[in-house]
């Protein structure tokens, strides 16, 4: 193998006794290195990267479950909606789907959360009123308690209402696929773990989990 050398710097070769010269394991050299073919000619991935980058994307939210110590369910009344909803929002770009989370929750309730447990993340297909699909990346936290719904600040501009509510009246509130996704996670989560949800149901590949 010829030695080659790219901004100036070997990045393999041979020595005399015919073995393949690496760069250091964990060297920026030996990424360099791994680029390349089998006949050692640089691949160019940018390419790749521009046609992926400009495919169509799919929306992504990021939200937060918060319980009390009754269990009953934190959601809030958005003043563009007709129903309620739990703390979240629409992902923005550099953003991760627990940065959507905690920025939500900070912007719609004025509380800066310091804790974050995964819980589920669902796929919810295109629906009848035009909504095309998302996915939902969905957090918890610990409980909180009675003193916490004095300390909310709501969002002025978007959030009307809040309120803490059984599990068991959620159907009065939110619509039917949330309440769905709920009742899911509540029956099938496991402590630490993220459930994978289609439309609000355990997917076959978490049921083998």
């Amino acid at each position: 193998m010829d030695i080659t050398t790219v901004f100036g710097t070997v990045v393999g070769g041979s020595n005399p006794s015919g073995g393949t010269i690496r760069p250091t394991k964990g060297s920026p050299e030996e990424s360099l290195f791994l680029c390349y073919d089998l006949d050692m000619s640089y691949i160019d991935e940018q390419q790749s990267v521009d046609y992926y980058n400009n495919r169509p994307g799919i929306r992504v939210g990021g939200g937060v479950l918060i319980f009390n110590e009754q269990h009953q369910l934190l959601i809030l009344k958005p003043n563009y909606r007709n129903t309620w909803l739990w703390p979240g929002g629409g992902w923005e770009p550099g953003e991760s789907p627990q940065d959507v989370a905690l920025r939500e929750c900070e912007e719609e309730i004025g509380i800066r959360l310091t804790h974050l447990e995964p819980a589920f993340v669902n796929y919810i297909p295109p629906r009848s009123d035009g909504s095309k699909d998302v996915i939902h990346f969905v957090y918890t936290t610990t409980p909180v308690n009675d003193g916490f719904f004095k300390t909310l600040v709501l969002q002025k501009s978007e959030i009307e209402d809040a309120m803490f509510v059984s599990i068991a009246e959620m159907d009065r509130y939110m619509k039917e696929y949330r309440v769905r996704a709920l009742n899911t996670y509540l029956k099938h989560r496991v402590a630490g773990a993220m459930l994978y949800l289609q439309d609000g149901l355990l997917s076959d590949a978490s049921k083998t989990l």
